[in-house]
């Protein structure tokens, strides 16, 4: 009767892990498909005509009308985007300047190299969002 108990713990300790490895696992399989959907700016103009027709149930030729004005609509939020991240980036990168002077001449190295690769990163994004 020893052996029994012990194999009904080891066996039910395994159905648990099972369980969480696998809740955990789906969680992150979901979690990243629908960050990159939703950061995928380039598909929101589909997906708004796409749940306009279904909820508003559009004909074919009210999608047909309706299309280019969502398109010039998206376009202007393209390029507002595009604006406001130079705009940005233009502060942040001031406040970094201020910020080198008080840094010792190894850390102003490493700032530089941060500073490149941010810089880096938003002329990568800027390239992308271009229309």
């Amino acid at each position: 009767m020893g052996f029994r108990w012990k194999l009904i713990l080891a066996l039910a300790a395994l159905f648990v892990i099972g369980g969480f490895c696998g809740s955990a696992l789906t969680f992150g399989v979901l979690k990243s498909r629908f960050h990159r959907a939703v950061r995928n700016g380039r598909n929101w103009e589909e997906t708004l005509m796409a749940n306009l027709t279904k909820h508003v149930q559009l004909s074919e030729e009210q999608q047909a009308q309706i299309r280019p004005q969502i398109a010039t609509a998206f376009q202007q939020m393209r390029a507002l985007r595009r604006e406001v991240t130079v705009q940005s980036d233009n502060i942040v990168d001031q406040a970094l300047q201020r910020i080198e002077g008080q840094l010792n001449p190894d850390q102003q190295q490493r700032l530089e190299r941060f500073r490149a690769r941010r810089r880096e990163r938003i002329r990568h994004f800027l390239e992308e969002s271009k229309p």
